[in-house]
């Protein structure tokens, strides 16, 4: 029965198969059908319930060959290329089949010839957003702009590029510091959770000092240059107690019978007060005074457009005048009325600490290249406010991050067209202690628990809010911080909004897009997914169809391919205009890029790991002097291969070009993917723009703009290659520094940083721990419940001591972190009775791991360096535990001696150097 065999079709999966020795080729009356024994055919369908050859190839016939050409049977996985449990029949129309080369481990094998991409037919065309932004004009001339597109600063393309920063789990000592760090990153603005129980913890008594102060958090953006995205509530969650919402209105709720974020006169009322008292910490501080603040976000996460009009006409009222107002895109309403006056952001993450799963979820969509955009509505653009910059950890969900989770994610974001990046979190937080209740007890801190008032919520620690972000609960770069800061750095050299993104017109082997005009643009790939080995894809070659139907082969040369390493992504450039140089493509990354003098500039690329280094040039009258590469003339191109970098930072290819009577020439420099790509920072420096690369020592370069530059290091002594030669570099003793290296473009300098004896640390167990806690199900959230204080009685009980910290801590030439290497269930640090931070056990072991700022939290607590002494809390780990409710994946489970463990490995000093080097 010809329907039956219909019916059996599953969904169709594009991958490819081969057959099982033994397959013959076969006939139906007088149509030829082909099996493809020792062939790799894509584009098959799995049919389920067939159990023999015979019944796979009679179904194919049955279907004809409009329907089926192609049909194969295999017993076991082990007999063709798919996973586990899709052996069986696999049938359909496929034209692409060639010999077997070789099985990709379940992934798609490549079709036959190269991956073809048509680029769009022109770059996107604006059209008007739809509603009015009045105050788009500031008081220094500046003026901003929004569009389909995206947003235009004084007339041009602006790509926004932010991250998250909550000031009240940042000491307002570190404000400056932190905020620099996140500029050093690439980001252009931050965005501010505005949690309204850090504001008005007691009813009528709104505190605006210390962490709180945020007008002094406003003035400090603005002096470092970074714009603002203020995020107001009155409810944004950001996993604070409550949401954000204070004790106070959910009791004053409960009593009085009035729902919480809805359109109600009662509860209204109560966010008109608090709103009110915030826009007098803004006033002065919006775009249109000459101040940072570009958006407000009203509320978080509703689809009410209801209340969220409500909430509108509120700050409007109270004189709140940002360029425009936002709100976020998920959950999204059935429509919007039209004129609606709200921009809607999006975004994404890697994982989902917030399941309750007791399996790996990674968000494996997210690593995949969108055909369409969440536009909400007509006329407004694609921008992020929550693309994940980490993931935390929960006490029921141990989730263990690796820093190539999350710039592989946003390499697919800005494929897929994104004109706007925001990072939830960038920078990770340590909750403030409660101002009514200052205690350690996880019944009333303020960050979100199974115990606040307004229900169970996601088990969090108390005080960390570490968020394996790009910098740490304490502003510690991490790997992807940098990794990130390379595509920032393409973002703002490149004028990537108008380019059109476009992906192959089916699945293929590899992911892969481009964002083009049609001619130049960029070439995205991403062979990585968090949760899974990507295996090598092999024989690529990229065909790509301009909006003129010329083709470009990346490789060039014909009958070449190359193979896309598993785990790896990566952003190629595509008819690129570099200095004199027309870059028509390149297998190298764009790092960053500055002006040598008046007519040279240097271009700084990198390698791609794992892929030959080949660039292909216009020959249009440029010399080429690349010594010991090959230099090929290919048409009316220059094909350079058998590239390599340099460890001297000497320039591999040196470009020439005669314009307008004068010699131009750009230089080349080539550095290696990640390791000295990664330590590779562009800024300008008063009135020159300059590039420095760190040696692998140093974790930080950063400036305010002026003539200093901050730079951070692990030893002592570091080494900075800076490029253009400055006419004067000097130290913090304003004296010349000196010179180790003088190149063709970068003079590598010697820093040293005033000599300081580092503190010892010792560590004395002084109460061991009693049995493991038997974790409860919380019966509201059904998620395993952290520890009460009662539990926290049972845990093992350490001294920590500073030696030799008297009178000399903190300094200026130094900043000190302890870390606690330990295996447990959870721990938490004091000093006396106060807890400075706490952890879940996620085994982490370097990035990510406990770790205490301890000049970071010195100004609110001068007794870090008066004592030296402190408490550290551990809680035993239980095996039926992750057996049963705490997740942790099996690869991170500790081997277990017996039922439990409790580990304390190390309790050490991390110290950061710092020097200030003033350049001119």
């Amino acid at each position: 029965d010809i329907m039956a065999v219909f019916c059996l079709l599953a969904v169709p999966v594009i991958i490819a198969v081969y057959g099982a020795p033994g397959s013959v080729q076969t006939s139906c009356g007088n149509e030829t059908f082909m099996n493809i024994t020792g062939q790799e055919c894509w584009g098959l369908t799995s049919v389920s319930n067939l159990t023999s050859a015979v019944e796979c190839q009679n179904a194919c016939c049955l279907m004809g060959t409009g329907k089926c050409n192609v049909w194969n049977y295999c017993n076991e996985a082990s007999e063709c290329s798919v996973k586990p449990g899709q052996g069986g029949c696999w049938l359909g129309v496929s034209s692409t089949c060639k010999p077997v080369s070789g099985w990709l481990g379940g992934k798609l094998s490549v079709p036959q010839g190269p991956l073809q991409l048509k680029l769009a037919s022109g770059p996107i065309l604006p059209t008007p957003l739809p509603y009015p932004t009045p105050h788009n004009v500031s008081t220094t001339g500046d003026s901003m702009s929004i569009d389909s597109v995206g947003f235009k600063y004084n007339g041009k393309r602006w790509f926004p590029i932010g991250g998250e920063f909550h000031p009240g789990r940042v000491p307002q000592s570190e404000w400056r510091e932190q905020l620099l760090r996140m500029k050093g990153g690439g980001l252009n603005s931050v965005s501010v959770y505005v949690f309204w129980i850090h504001f008005e913890e007691e009813e009528g008594n709104f505190v605006f000092t210390g962490r709180r102060d945020l007008r002094t958090f406003l003035q400090i953006c603005k002096e470092v240059g970074l714009k603002v995205l203020m995020r107001i509530g009155p409810w944004d969650h950001g996993e604070c107690r409550n949401g954000g919402h204070p004790d106070w209105i959910i009791q004053k709720a409960a009593e009085q019978g009035f729902p919480l974020r809805k359109n109600n006169t009662q509860y209204l009322s109560y966010v008109t007060k608090m709103y009110n008292q915030l826009a007098k910490q803004m006033v002065g501080y919006y775009f249109k005074d000459g101040g940072p603040i570009f958006g407000v976000q009203l509320d978080n996460e509703t689809p009410d457009l209801e209340y969220l009009s409500a909430l509108y006409d509120i700050a409007m009222a109270a004189g709140i005048q940002p360029v425009t107002y936002t709100k976020t895109g998920w959950p999204s309403p059935k429509a919007y009325p039209p004129g609606y006056p709200m921009l809607p952001y999006f975004g994404g993450y890697p994982d989902l600490f917030w399941s309750n799963s007791m399996e790996p979820h990674p968000s494996t969509g997210n690593y995949h290249f969108q055909r369409t955009a969440p536009y909400a509505t007509d006329g407004t653009p694609w921008v992020d406010v929550e693309i994940g910059g980490g993931m935390a950890a929960a006490y029921n969900q141990r989730i263990h991050m690796i820093s190539e989770d999350m710039p592989s994610l946003h390499l697919v974001d800005i494929g897929s067209g994104v004109n706007g990046m925001g990072y939830y979190m960038y920078h990770g937080g340590n909750n403030p202690h409660s101002l009514l209740d200052p205690s350690d007890n996880p019944n009333s801190t303020l960050q979100e628990s199974s115990f606040q008032p307004a229900g169970a919520a996601n088990p969090m620690p108390s005080f960390s809010y570490d968020f394996f972000a790009p910098l740490g609960e304490f502003g510690q770069p991490r790997r992807h911080y940098h990794e990130m800061r390379r595509l920032h750095t393409l973002l703002q050299d490149s004028n990537m909004s108008p380019l059109a993104s476009t992906l192959p017109t089916s699945d293929m082997p590899l992911r892969y897009a481009a964002r083009s005009d049609g001619t130049s643009g960029y070439l995205f790939v991403n062979n990585y997914e968090r949760g899974t080995n990507m295996s090598d894809v092999k024989d690529i070659q990229f065909e790509l169809v301009l909006k003129d139907n010329t083709t470009m082969r990346i490789p060039r040369q014909n009958g070449t391919s190359l193979t896309v390493p598993g785990n790896s992504y990566f952003i190629w450039p595509l008819n690129q205009q570099l200095g004199v140089v027309n870059m028509e493509y390149a297998t190298l990354q764009f790092v960053c890029s500055a002006p040598a003098d008046t007519n040279d500039n240097i271009i700084v690329m990198s390698s791609t790991d794992g892929i030959p280094m080949e660039l292909s040039i216009a020959n249009d009258g440029v010399k080429a002097t690349c010594p010991g590469a090959t230099v090929s003339q290919i048409g009316t191109s220059l094909l350079i291969t058998n590239l390599d970098t340099t460890a001297d930072l000497e320039p591999a290819c040196t470009f020439s070009k005669q314009i307008n009577g004068q010699m131009h020439t750009t230089f080349l420099v080539l550095v290696d993917d990640h390791t000295t790509a990664n330590r590779v920072w562009n800024y300008a420096i008063g009135e020159k723009e300059y590039i420095m690369i760190g040696s692998q020592d140093v974790q930080l370069i950063l400036t305010n703009g002026s003539s200093d530059v901050y730079v951070r290091g692990l030893t002592e002594s570091f080494n900075v290659s800076v490029a253009p030669t400055p006419s004067q570099v000097t130290n913090n003793q304003n004296l010349p520094m000196d010179v180790l290296h003088q190149g063709t473009v970068f003079t590598t300098y010697s820093v040293t940083v005033p000599h300081v004896d580092i503190p010892s640390v010792s560590y004395e167990l002084k109460k061991a721990a009693g049995p493991p806690r038997t974790v409860p199900i919380n019966p509201h959230n059904h998620k395993a419940q952290e520890p009460t204080m009662d539990e926290w009685k049972a845990a093992a009980e350490y001294t920590v001591l500073l030696h030799g910290i008297e009178g000399k801590f903190p300094n200026e030439n130094v900043e000190l972190r302890i870390a606690v290497d330990y295996i447990a269930d959870a721990a938490r640090f004091y000093l006396g009775s106060k807890c400075l931070t706490d952890n879940w056990y996620s085994a982490y072991e370097t990035d990510g791991r406990m770790e205490i700022g301890l000049d970071y939290l010195s100004a609110e607590n001068q007794e870090i360096y008066e004592s030296g002494n402190f408490t550290l809390s551990i809680l035993p780990l239980s095996k039926s535990s992750l057996e049963n409710i705490v997740f942790l994946e099996k690869q991170y489970w500790p081997q277990f001696s017996s039922d439990s463990i409790l580990i304390l490995n190390n309790v050490s000093i991390v110290s950061l150097f710092k020097s200030t080097l003033t350049i001119k």
